[in-house]
């Protein structure tokens, strides 16, 4: 009886170039705007990306306390995607070339809302993308709390 294992000739294994996609990608899953109060009243912003919508602490999300907002230089807008591509360099999370504003464009083209926000002594403007623009920069001006609970209702 022959108990001879066979020789192998060629042998090779290699990793897919999508493998890290497949990590990434649910972090991009879904982009949205939250702002909601603690049980200490104090209201927070958090815009982003993640497998069910923004978070705190999440890894593509950003969270800010609405006092560290500067109230006056909240503005709303539209981009097309001409202005994204070449202000920003695409969609995404992105920083511009010209003037350090960091971008969260979830769509080609769309409203968003624009902000600066005071930490530590310096000033980070975040450009955000959002379905409504005038409920998002009331919201963030301390001007209207009663959106809060019309918008709820719409989900409710």
């Amino acid at each position: 009886m022959n108990t001879q294992s066979p020789t192998v000739i060629y042998s090779e294994t290699f990793r897919p170039w999508f493998l890290p996609l497949t990590f990434f990608l649910p972090c991009f899953w879904n982009y949205g705007v939250l702002i909601e109060k603690d049980d200490e009243n104090e209201a927070t912003l958090t815009f982003g990306y993640g497998i069910f919508g923004p978070t705190t602490g999440a890894l593509c999300s950003h969270t800010t306390p609405l006092r560290d907002i500067d109230k006056s230089s909240v503005v709303t807008g539209y981009s097309s995607g001409k202005d994204n591509l070449f202000q920003f360099g695409g969609w995404g999370i992105r920083r511009s070339f010209r003037n350090s504003i960091w971008a969260y464009n979830a769509s080609f083209r769309g409203p968003f809302c624009e902000f600066d926000e005071r930490r530590g002594g310096r000033s980070i403007t975040y450009r955000i993308a959002t379905e409504n623009p005038d409920s998002v920069a009331s919201l963030l001006r301390g001007e209207s709390s009663g959106i809060v609970e019309q918008e709820a209702k719409k989900f409710a």
